[in-house]
C-alpha cells in the first residue's frame, strides 16, 4: 500500500507578515521607584518615546482612570498619525477650554495639593470664564505670571506656575496648542527664605513647658529629632512603631514625595513618642492631631511663646532644628540629605551655608579675648 508523504512543516516557506506599527501605551520604571506612562511609536522612519506626565499610583481604581486618560491620549496620537499619513482631517482642539484640561491633569498628580491650588488661582485670574487653547500667548502668560505675583509668595507663584507650564508642555507635545508661549517667557524663579532653627537651649526650653495638648507638644519635638514633616508625623500609627522596635529604625514613605526615608528610634526619639495606651489599636496613630499646618503652627507659635522663644516657630522649623542639629555635630551633608530625604544634595546645602555662617561669627570671637 502506498503511502503518501507529508511534506515536513519546516520545508515549508511562509512569508512573515510585518507585524503593524502603531502608537503603544509603555510603563517606565523610574529611578525613585514609581512607574509613569509613555508613548511609543515610529513616525517617519524615527522611533519617539513621548512622557505623558502620568504616574501611576498603586492604586487599582485610580490606575485604571489614569490608563484610561493614557489611552485617549494615544488613540488621539493614532489619529493624527493617520491624518498626516492618509491626508485625513486632523479634530480641531485649539478651542478646548485649558481649563477643564489643566484640571484633568491635576488628578493624575502626586503633588495633586499644588496643581489643584494653581489650577483655582487660574480660574480667580480668568473670571471664571473659559480659558480656550488658542486664547494662551505670550502676553497672556505674562498677565499670569504678575497676577501670581502680586497674590501669593513668590515661592509659592513659582510652583504654580511650573505646575501651569507643565500643563502647557503637555498640551503642546500632544499638539492641542500650535506654539509654546511658556518657551518664549522666563519661569518665575525662586526666592531662597530665611532657615528659622532652634538651639539645643530652645528646644530643652519647648520640652520644659507644661502645654495644654501634649500630644501636639510630644509631635513637635519628635520632628526635631527625626526631620518628619507634620503630614508624616500625624500619619504614624503604633504598628508603625512596634514594627521597627527591633531593628530600631522604621521606614517612612513621604506624603509630599512619596520616596522613603529612614527614621531611627534613638532613646530621645522613644521618650517623645511615649508608651503605647492599653486601649489604643494597631492601627491608632501616635500622635493624635491635626493635620492641618495653619492648625498645628498656632499651637506651636504659643509654645514657642510660652518657652520665651522670640523667634517665628512653626512645626516646619523642627525639620530646619534636626537638620542643623545634625550638621553642627560633625554629620555629612550626604548623611543628613539621606536623612531628610532630599532628592538632591543641593536641596540640603542650604543648611551648610547656614552653619558655615554662624563658625564664622563664632572664629572671629578671638578678636574679643
Amino acid at each position: 500500500m502506498n503511502q503518501i508523504q507529508k511534506t515536513p512543516r519546516s520545508t515549508i516557506s511562509r512569508k512573515k507578515k510585518k507585524p503593524q506599527r502603531g502608537v503603544a501605551i509603555r510603563e517606565q520604571k523610574n529611578k525613585s521607584g514609581t512607574v509613569s506612562l509613555r508613548l511609543d511609536y515610529t513616525h517617519n522612519g524615527k522611533r519617539h518615546r513621548d512622557t505623558l506626565n502620568i504616574i501611576l499610583t498603586g492604586d487599582s481604581s485610580k490606575d485604571k482612570e489614569l490608563k484610561d486618560m493614557a489611552e485617549i491620549i494615544r488613540a488621539k496620537k493614532q489619529y493624527e498619525l493617520l491624518a498626516e499619513k492618509n491626508e485625513l482631517p486632523r479634530p480641531k482642539s485649539n478651542g478646548a477650554d485649558f481649563l477643564q484640561y489643566f484640571e484633568e491633569l491635576s488628578r493624575t498628580r502626586k503633588k495633586n495639593n499644588v496643581w489643584n491650588n494653581a489650577v483655582k488661582h487660574l480660574r480667580t485670574f480668568c473670571k471664571g470664564v473659559p480659558l480656550p487653547m488658542r486664547a494662551i500667548t505670550v502676553d497672556m502668560v505674562e498677565r499670569w505670571k504678575s497676577y501670581l505675583l502680586n497674590t501669593v509668595s513668590r515661592n509659592s507663584a513659582s510652583t504654580y506656575y511650573n505646575a501651569f507650564r507643565t500643563a502647557i508642555n503637555t498640551a503642546f507635545r500632544s499638539e492641542l496648542i500650535a506654539s509654546n508661549p511658556c518657551a518664549k517667557t522666563p519661569a518665575i524663579s525662586e526666592r531662597e527664605t530665611d532657615v528659622e532653627y532652634l538651639t539645643i537651649e530652645e528646644q530643652k526650653a519647648m520640652e520644659s513647658i507644661e502645654y495644654s495638648t501634649q500630644a501636639i507638644q510630644r509631635a513637635f519635638l519628635f520632628a526635631c529629632c527625626t526631620g518628619l514633616r507634620l503630614s508624616d508625623v500625624s500619619a504614624l500609627t503604633w504598628n508603625d512603631i512596634e514594627r521597627g522596635k527591633k531593628e530600631k529604625q522604621i521606614q517612612v514613605r513621604q506624603k509630599k514625595t512619596d520616596g522613603t526615608v529612614l527614621v531611627f528610634l534613638a532613646q530621645k526619639t522613644l521618650h517623645y513618642i511615649g508608651k503605647k495606651p492599653k486601649q489604643a489599636k494597631e492601627t491608632d496613630r501616635v500622635f493624635p492631631i491635626s493635620s492641618s499646618y495653619a492648625v498645628i503652627s498656632k499651637h506651636v507659635k504659643r509654645m514657642a511663646e510660652q518657652a520665651g522663644i522670640k523667634k517665628r516657630v512653626t512645626f516646619h522649623v523642627s525639620r530646619h532644628t534636626f537638620a542643623t542639629s545634625l550638621l553642627t555635630q560633625g554629620a555629612s551633608l550626604y548623611a543628613v540629605s539621606k536623612l531628610l530625604g532630599h532628592k538632591s544634595i543641593k536641596e540640603t546645602e542650604r543648611y551648610a551655608k547656614l552653619i558655615n555662617a554662624k563658625l564664622e561669627e563664632v572664629a572671629f570671637l578671638v578678636d574679643s579675648f
